[in-house]
């Protein structure tokens, strides 16, 4: 600025006047410009802060939130890892069912049947719930817990609640899986509140289902319930003669509990709830039979022959199968139709009407079954026969119902001769088709059980070794020496039913075409045929 007001003088002088009015103009603009650039610059300047500031606060922001939701993540593994005992047991409170009051159940001990002798060993808990001050002041202890063991639908659970309902006292239900969670320490927590609540409501009765999930033996391996089973038995220990709380538990894998849970001072009485046998089965549909109205000519002795192997629960299904189909098929009265129908579809399934089935295999099917009822005609005369169907059920194309006896034992001319009958079906369509198909598999896996049980298990061959619970180097020795022998025993099983087909030939075919005819055959047809044929 100086150099140039200097250069303007100096002009001025050399130049005279005019010079310098013209030099003082360009000053002036300079300085105007100059000004004007100054203010633009500014702005400019301002502006581009402006949005590297909110670019800068965007980054920061974002950054925060990654680090937020990190810090949060590590929280919650760690949360996940922590087994507090104030943390656990606020856990999911307002879920936990166990603080709920529970109920008493309205179930007696006239709603069991079959299980006569179980149930008077429960009734001295009955008893001591009742009156405990008859079995205290003589110094005696009554169990604290009872274990009942049997087969799915044997009436464990039943047992339980009419145990709760003669004694009218409180029913805490549950089941070991519900006491698992993936946060560790929730199980045991659970365990702890249960049994909280149930001495607060003593006298009572805590009755924990399939108790396998949680109590399984810590000697088998390691268990994901193993806190929760020693919390389980630690309560149990925690018990004294004033609290009145008796635990029941059901299984039905028994060998699988730990030895520390199934000891006496834990639970002490031990109780198998066997399948029901033809007076137990006659006796529970008596009880379920009681608000059913049925045909005169029904039988419910004759029901519980046919039903061998049905559960309680089977038997009460059985039943509620037969209204239903009698609703929809009549005015509701059981009829004999109704309940062999509902028999088919608790063994077999439902009745697959529609199934596309060629001639063909209608054929094959009728010459398969008929091989089944002749072989057992032959080798079993007295083993009755109750039906006979060529009719598609669930995945079986047709089926014999066949009579099984209760039996304790079975000797090796039955099981020789089971194996035979399983065998007629495979036999009759070699001997009529000179080919074989598909159908036979259940069957055949069926006579390979029976010959691997006769031989590895039963020792009925020309050895007396068998195989030896727990000693799998021994087992798995003698399971390659042993095939041969079972293979032997399949084989011989063939041969003897082929040649009995070969001899019944004439028989079989007339069989299996009134069957083509029919698709059915009752007890009744059956047994007129076989007398007709062999007459």
């Amino acid at each position: 600025m100086i150099a140039a007001v200097t250069w303007i003088i100096g002009i001025s002088l050399d130049k005279g006047e005019f010079l310098i009015r013209d030099a003082l103009l360009m000053l002036f603009l300079y300085a105007f410009f100059s000004i004007i650039f100054e203010i633009f610059e500014t702005i400019i300047t301002k502006k581009n802060n402006e949005e590297i500031t909110e670019k800068t606060n965007i980054q920061f922001s974002n950054a925060t939130e990654k680090e937020k939701n990190s810090l949060d993540s590590k929280k919650t593994t760690e949360d996940d890892d922590v087994d507090d005992d104030n943390y656990v047991d606020n856990y999911m409170d307002d879920e936990d069912y166990y603080s709920k009051k529970t109920e008493k159940t309205n179930v007696k001990f006239s709603d069991v049947a079959g299980i006569d002798e179980e149930r008077e060993q429960l009734e001295e808990i009955v008893n001591f719930l009742k009156y405990p001050q008859r079995y205290t002041e003589n110094g005696a202890k009554i169990p604290k817990g009872i274990l009942l063991d049997g087969e799915p639908g044997t009436g464990k659970t039943l047992l339980a609640k009419a145990i709760a309902g003669e004694a009218d006292v409180p029913f805490f239900q549950t089941t070991g899986s519900s006491f698992e969670e993936k946060l560790v320490g929730v199980g045991a927590s659970r365990v702890r509140k249960l049994f909280s609540k149930a001495k607060e409501e003593s006298p009572c009765i805590i009755f924990i289902d399939e108790i396998d999930s949680v109590a399984r033996s810590r000697y088998k391996g390691t268990s994901d319930s193993e806190q929760t089973l020693n919390q389980l038995l630690a309560e149990m220990d925690g018990f004294n003669s004033d609290d009145n709380v008796i635990v029941i538990a059901a299984t039905n894998h028994i060998d699988i509990l730990d030895p520390a849970l199934t000891r006496s001072g834990r639970f002490d009485r031990h109780i198998s709830v066997p399948m029901p046998d033809i007076l137990a089965r006659e006796k529970i549909l008596q009880v379920h039979a009681r608000n059913k109205k049925f045909e005169e000519d029904i039988s419910l002795k004759e029901i519980a022959k046919k039903t061998v192997g049905f559960s309680g629960a089977d038997l009460k299904n059985l039943l509620n199968e037969a209204v239903i189909y009698s609703v929809n098929n009549g005015n509701g009265i059981i009829t004999k139709e109704a309940i062999e129908e509902s028999i088919a579809r608790i063994l077999v399934g439902l009745k697959k009407r529609n199934a596309a089935i060629t001639e063909e295999e209608r054929r094959m099917t009728a010459i398969h079954e008929s091989g089944h009822a002749i072989i057992s005609a032959k080798v079993r005369p007295e083993v009755k026969n109750f039906g006979i169907s060529i009719i598609p059920r669930g995945s079986a194309g047709g089926y014999n119902f066949f009579d099984s006896a209760d039996r304790t034992y079975r000797t090796k001319t039955e099981l020789f001769q089971q194996m035979q009958v399983s065998y007629g079906g495979r036999i009759a369509e070699e001997v009529i088709f000179d080919d074989i198909s598909s159908g036979a598999s259940t069957d055949l896996e069926e006579a390979t059980r029976i010959a691997y049980q006769m031989t590895m298990k039963f020792a009925m061959n020309d050895t007396l070794i068998t195989k030896i619970s727990g000693e799998n180097d021994f087992n798995t020795h003698l399971y390659s020496i042993k095939m041969d022998e079972v293979e032997k025993l399949c084989q011989e099983a063939y041969d003897s039913a082929y040649a009995i087909i070969q001899e019944n030939k004439t028989q079989l075919l007339e069989l299996a075409n009134l069957l083509i005819e029919k698709e059915y055959l009752s007890q009744e047809e059956v047994e007129k045929f076989l007398k007709e044929a062999y007459s």
